[in-house]
C-alpha cells in the first residue's frame, strides 16, 4: 500500500533540485523516497545538522561572558562575606 505525500517548496529550489536529481539519474520522488527510508533505516537524519560556525562562535562568547558573570558575583559574594566576618569579629 502507498500513500500521497505533498509538500510545498520553493519553486526556484524545485527547479534546481530536480536539475541536480536528473543529472544523478534520479527524479525528485525517488530522491525523496531514499532519503525517507535512509533516515528511518538509520533512525536520523541522513546528513549532519549542525550550527553555523558563526552562530558556534557567538555561542562560545556568550558561554564565555557568562562565566565571567559568575566568577565576578562569587568574587562579590567572598567580599561580601569577608566584610561581614570583619565586621563580627570587630
Amino acid at each position: 500500500m502507498t500513500t500521497l505525500v505533498q509538500m510545498r517548496v520553493d519553486s526556484t529550489l524545485k527547479k534546481e533540485a530536480d536539475k541536480l536529481f536528473a543529472e544523478l539519474g534520479l527524479d525528485t520522488t525517488t530522491a525523496m523516497r531514499i532519503f525517507l527510508k535512509t533516515a528511518v533505516r538509520e533512525q536520523k537524519l541522513p546528513f549532519e545538522v549542525a550550527l553555523s560556525p558563526t552562530k558556534n562562535a557567538e555561542i562560545e562568547e556568550l558561554e564565555r561572558r557568562l562565566e565571567d558573570i559568575k566568577a565576578k558575583r562569587v568574587t562579590m559574594i567572598d567580599k561580601t562575606l569577608e566584610e561581614l566576618e570583619a565586621l563580627e569579629n570587630a
